[in-house]
């Protein structure tokens, strides 16, 4: 919550402060990731700024203003298993990042054919400030950040992406900072190292590669009104990215880059009933670990009896 206090900071919210007119675009369909976005949103909301949201999660906040991106055909989807990383051949890491890519396509067409959308390129509205989420395309930003030439923020709901670090100039070392498809820890082995640095090499590739295609995309779309430049990116003005040094390894990050790690952790809550229940059954474990994703809800529960963990699904 300190690091959200500081980005309300950053932007004038305070007693007597004026407030902003905020703009947020979120095109990735999935929760897990809205739902590091979702308290820097009402947070802004609670404390009188003006927002504009596309996205995929309405939320219900004063001075909100929700503009849902519906899917014209089918919704892109895509699973991570919990032991994603663990498995994984040598040459998924590959087809994970060309898959994460492919997921930009839907999205974008979907965002670019909307007709409010279209009408913020087109009208006389004007904003402050814009809010977007840095994942697998800028599709949404770009125009938008060219039409209105105001100051712009990324957040990530994951790791730092490679090429993000080039928006800011922020070091990025291969011998030291795994890529995100990676899965390994510090210090990595000699080929641990190569193998990082050829897989950092090939996801930067990808990504140009795949903007280029947005790009035509984009142009199809709304025609050849946008230049739509590749260096706007490198006016960033601050990265919230959902990291913690504890996880994620002590790494160098330029001042406008901020870990907010967390942040989407509210107050505590009783555990449900049939999960309690469960915990009890076992006496007195020394202790429990509980996920829960969606619709699966997993415990491993210490047996005193046996000193094992037991795995109860919910």
């Amino acid at each position: 919550m300190k690091i959200l206090l500081l980005l309300l900071v950053f932007l004038g919210a305070g007693a007597g402060a004026d407030c902003y007119k905020i703009l947020g675009l979120f095109g990735h369909p999935g929760y897990s990731h809205y739902s590091t976005f979702k308290p820097i949103l009402s947070g802004l909301s609670e404390r009188g700024h003006n927002l504009t949201v596309l996205g995929h999660f309405p939320t219900k906040s004063d001075n909100y203003r929700y503009i849902p991106l519906k899917h014209l055909a089918r919704e892109p989807r895509h699973y991570f298993g919990f032991d994603t990383n663990l498995k994984r051949s040598w040459y998924e890491k590959y087809i994970a990042a060309y898959s994460i890519f492919e997921l930009a396509k839907i999205p974008c067409e979907t965002a670019l054919s909307l007709k409010e959308y279209q009408d913020l390129l087109r009208g006389d509205e004007s904003y402050d400030l814009i809010i977007a989420e840095f994942f697998n395309t800028n599709c949404m930003l770009l125009p938008l950040v060219e039409k209105f030439k105001i100051p712009f923020i990324g957040v990530q709901s994951h790791a730092l992406m490679s090429w993000t670090n080039d928006f800011v100039g922020n070091p990025y070392n291969p011998s030291y900072i795994p890529n995100v498809y990676m899965g390994e820890s510090n210090p990595m082995t000699f080929l641990q190292r190569m193998d990082n640095m050829f897989m950092i090499l090939v996801d930067n590739f990808l990504f140009d590669y795949m903007e280029n295609a947005i790009k035509v995309l984009t142009k199809t779309i709304l025609g050849d009104n946008f230049l739509l430049p590749s260096n706007i990116m490198l006016s960033t003005s601050l990265i919230l990215a959902n990291t913690h040094f504890t996880i994620h390894g002590a790494r160098p990050l330029v001042p406008n880059i901020i870990e907010i790690g967390g942040i989407h952790i509210g107050e505590g809550k009783r555990l449900p009933l049939e999960v309690s229940e469960k915990i009890k059954a076992h006496g007195k474990p020394k202790y429990t670990s509980y996920i829960t994703c969606t619709s699966n809800k997993i415990a491993f529960i210490h047996n005193p009896a046996s000193n094992r963990l037991d795995k109860e699904q919910f």
